[in-house]
């Protein structure tokens, strides 16, 4: 009786369904897709009013799936809602964050239409349900209940689909959802926060392009997971900035991730010429960030980027490795999780497999992975050059120890050799100073007068060589420690004749000579 009921209501309400998708909402929903009916050549309609009244002049045809893989998705849909319950059903439409506007029509009893919207291009303030994420609640009276939408879509984003949660289990994913962006977040965070304590202690290359990096992943996902959207400009859609602000970041990501590498496996020494190449590309991915969104090709860069950056980057980490360099074995893990999260995306795009939730993540969790792993291979990187720089310091200071060594042995032989000769000198000096004293004395051989202020000007030349002698005695026992500096007054007169004697002596054998 109470089926019977129901077809009548259906019946009178004008709303044949006989051969129209059905979706039964009693039991558990649990990311489940609704099948829809496409409006053909309804897309000039920009009301629900002008929609219904040419419905019947349009053709349906059904569908699961949101095909939005090429640009510029602008159509009407329906679908259709069954409550076999005599109660009413709270369901969730969970949409995808890049399609810019989503407008649902939600009749109520009295067949009158109102508008729930959703999107990238909707303010947070203007969306009818407030959630962070994209989505539309809906409670279900019993009955089958036909809803209309409308999708506006300028980028083409791949296959999409009309997910539907009950209350029970979309209150579990949007619980996941939180925890898994705000770990992915508070993650990047951290590492910004950490890496540029270490760059300002380090303030090398490879630090400065991996916290851009770091930098960019972060900025990119406060604004795709909405963080930036519902808290900081809730009331506006960010500005032209932040609508290409994934084209910006993409472009910033893949030029850091070409510096880093440069800097990080010190390619412009090891691979000049694969240096020259991440430089160009780095170059290139610059350049496009003022001048892609008036190009509009949206994959440019990541077709650019996996085609030539990425085998480039992979294959000199591999000969880093073979090289002997152990620092590249982290960057090269960091990116096969890099890869493998990106891969998963790009099977999406291609439509080779189905979205869902954890693959949806796959491309955040593997960049949080890969950047965790760049700080442990930048570690290693630093640790081995500290290493290598102490076997250098060693080496240098046994090179040195060394030298001092021999200078000092150098420096004993030359003292022994000052000491030596110096007391072999005065022995025959001091002889030689006792005959002039003799002879100047008159003892034993007569001297005229001429002769004697002869040996006296003698006599004082050979007290002046050994005082000469006793000096460089001095300078000995000065490299031993045991020299005393004694300050004493100079007879200027003394000195003055000294020299004029020896100056007389010069003149004897060369009688050109000058002073």
């Amino acid at each position: 009786m109470k089926h019977l009921l129901l077809m009548l209501i259906l019946i009178l309400s004008g709303g044949s369904l006989f051969g129209t998708p059905v979706f039964n909402v009693v039991g558990q929903q649990n990311n489940e897709a609704v099948t829809y009916e496409k409006l053909e050549g309804a897309s000039a309609y920009s009301s629900i009013g002008e929609l219904l009244a040419a419905s019947k002049n349009l053709s349906l045809s059904e569908s699961l799936k949101l095909d939005l893989t090429a640009p510029n998705n602008h159509f009407w849909g329906r679908f259709h809602l069954e409550n076999s319950d005599d109660k009413p059903k709270t369901l969730y439409f969970y949409l995808d964050e890049l399609i810019d506007i989503f407008e649902l029509y939600i009749p109520n009893v009295a067949g009158i239409y109102s508008k729930k919207v959703v999107g990238d291009k909707v303010p947070s303030s203007e969306k009818y349900d407030s959630y962070r994420k994209q989505i539309i609640k809906v409670v279900v009276p019993p009955g089958v209940t036909t809803y209309y939408f409308r999708l506006d879509s300028k980028s083409a984003i791949g296959v999409r689909y009309l997910k539907v949660f009950d209350e029970n289990y979309f209150l579990e994913t949007i619980r996941l959802v939180d925890v898994i962006e705000s770990s992915l977040l508070g993650i990047f965070g951290v590492m910004i926060t950490y890496n540029f304590m270490l760059w300002m202690s380090f303030r090398t290359k490879a630090y400065a392009y991996y916290l851009g990096y770091l930098l960019s992943f972060f900025i990119v996902q406060a604004i795709g997971f909405q963080h930036a959207a519902f808290y900081i400009f809730p009331d506006s859609i960010g500005g032209w900035f932040v609508q290409n602000a994934g084209m910006y970041l993409t472009s910033a990501i893949c030029s850091f991730s070409c510096l880093f590498t440069n800097s990080f496996l010190d390619m412009s020494t090891k691979f000049p010429r694969l240096s020259k190449l991440l430089l160009a590309l780095s170059l290139f991915f610059v350049i496009y960030i003022p001048v892609g969104p008036f190009i509009g090709k949206d994959n440019l860069v990541n077709m650019v980027y996996q085609a030539a950056a990425i085998p480039c980057m992979l294959y000199a980490g591999w000969i880093s490795v073979w090289r002997g360099f152990r620092p590249a074995i982290f960057y090269l893990i960091a990116w096969s999780f890099f890869v493998g999260g990106a891969s998963m995306w790009n099977l999406i795009v291609l439509n080779l497999i189905e979205p869902n939730f954890f693959v949806w993540y796959s491309p955040f969790i593997g960049a949080a992975i890969e950047c965790a792993l760049f700080a442990l291979a930048i570690g290693y990187k630093v640790r081995h050059e500290n290493a290598e720089s102490q076997k250098e310091i060693y080496s240098l200071n046994k090179v040195l120890s060394d030298k001092i060594q021999e200078i000092r042995q150098k420096e004993k032989a030359r003292t022994i050799f000052f000491n030596n000769a110096s007391h072999e000198l005065r022995t025959p000096l001091q002889g030689i100073i006792g005959y002039i004293e003799m002879l100047d004395r008159g003892k034993k051989i007569a001297v005229t007068a001429g002769l004697n202020e002869v040996f006296q000007k003698i006599l004082r030349l050979a007290n002046g060589l050994k005082d000469l002698l006793n000096t460089i005695l001095d300078v000995a026992r000065a490299n031993k420690g045991e020299l005393k500096l004694k300050a004493q007054d100079v007879d200027l007169d003394l000195l003055t004749a000294d020299i004029e004697n020896l100056i007389e002596g010069l003149r004897a054998n060369d009688s050109g000579f000058d002073f």
